[in-house]
């Protein structure tokens, strides 16, 4: 009995590299797609934390001028509580510099105010001089809007930020406080 040996054939060889290479191929897109994903989130995750800082930040910004005022007429020079923000006041130009009760200037949907980010001192201002190294701008604009039906009673302080994410999506997180004049008259 004659045996023969099979030799095998090159076509089957190509199928089976075809075969493995589209596999493969399939489960680098995937992994390529999650981190992809995993980018966006990260990134989106920290602008809005971001966002929310900023937010708190100017919470703290009116909270500071509202005592500012309490502490001054304490001194004798001061108009007392709630007297720094008009009613309904919207103010979009204040940040961690602001000393003083800020001038009217208000939030404008058409045209708004971007913050600017100094990478030097790690802070988020309107305005940057040559002193403090300048700013980039940034996607973020901030609304600080106070609230307070008369000169004794609490005042409501909403700081909302807004920034895109892209060109139709606008995003926005709003925050609230309200103080509290606790503070005796001079």
């Amino acid at each position: 009995m004659i045996t023969m040996l099979r030799q095998p054939s090159s076509g089957q060889t190509i199928v089976e590299t075809v075969v493995a290479l589209a596999a493969v191929t399939v489960g680098l897109l995937g992994i390529l797609g999650l981190l992809s994903q995993s980018i966006f989130i990260s990134k989106n995750v920290s602008t809005d934390t971001t966002a929310t800082y900023l937010a708190a930040e100017g919470i703290e910004i009116a909270h500071n001028l509202v005592y500012h005022d309490v502490y001054e007429n304490l001194a004798g020079f001061g108009t007392g509580w709630g007297t720094c923000f008009l009613q309904g006041t919207h103010q979009d130009e204040i940040d961690y510099t602001t000393t003083n009760c800020p001038a009217i200037h208000s939030y404008s949907a058409s045209d708004p105010d971007y913050l600017e980010y100094n990478p030097t001192l790690h802070r988020y201002l309107y305005q940057y001089d040559d002193t403090t190294g300048g700013g980039s701008p940034t996607i973020f604009t901030r609304d600080i809007t106070v609230s307070q039906n008369s000169v004794t009673a609490p005042i409501v302080v909403r700081s909302t930020v807004w920034w895109n994410i892209g060109l139709p999506t606008q995003q926005s997180i709003m925050l609230e406080d309200t103080f509290y004049n606790w503070h005796p008259a001079p």
